[in-house]
């Protein structure tokens, strides 16, 4: 199924982050996204591959797995994908298969880079951290006393 370009770029105006963009980024983008049509319980893409891109689900279904795996998430229509693996290293850090026939709009690793650093709406969407990592706000490095309460009230 061809999709033409008004087509792509009027769906990516129902997709948040770009839906946030200015028209002639929004042009650029159409210009640069492949459209894959992938068969039911075919592979998008095996865990450790290099990534083509970051993925959004234009039809279907798309099931995550782990390294061992297990399910992570069942994703659908405006869903992404592919992030994470690309934004780290290029690889994938997971497996993609297409729990149903699917067509998937793919966006380059360039461009993705390109509309992270050009804007904040895209670098905050992408942004896995959440704020500042060295925060009083994150638990995981504080010590156990930080958590714990000094007395705390027990129930016999």
């Amino acid at each position: 199924m061809p999709l033409s370009h008004d087509e792509i770029a009027r769906f990516l105006k129902s997709v948040h982050p770009y839906d946030a963009l200015p028209a002639d980024a929004l042009d650029q983008i159409v210009k640069q996204i492949e459209v894959w049509e992938v068969e039911e319980n075919a592979s998008v893409y095996e865990l450790g591959h290099t990534l083509p891109g970051v993925f959004v689900i234009y039809e279907g279904q798309v099931e995550i797995t782990d390294e061992n795996g297990a399910v992570v998430s069942h994703l659908g229509l405006r869903n992404s994908f592919g992030e994470r693996g690309l934004l780290r290293d290029g690889k994938a850090a997971t497996k993609a298969r297409a729990h149903t026939p699917s067509v998937l709009v793919v966006l380059p690793p360039d461009l993705v880079r390109s509309l992270i650093d050009n804007h904040d709406v895209v670098a905050k969407f992408f942004n896995r951290t959440r704020g500042d990592r060295s925060g009083p706000q994150r638990l995981a490095p504080s010590s156990i006393d930080v958590l714990m309460a000094r007395n705390p009230a027990t129930c016999p």
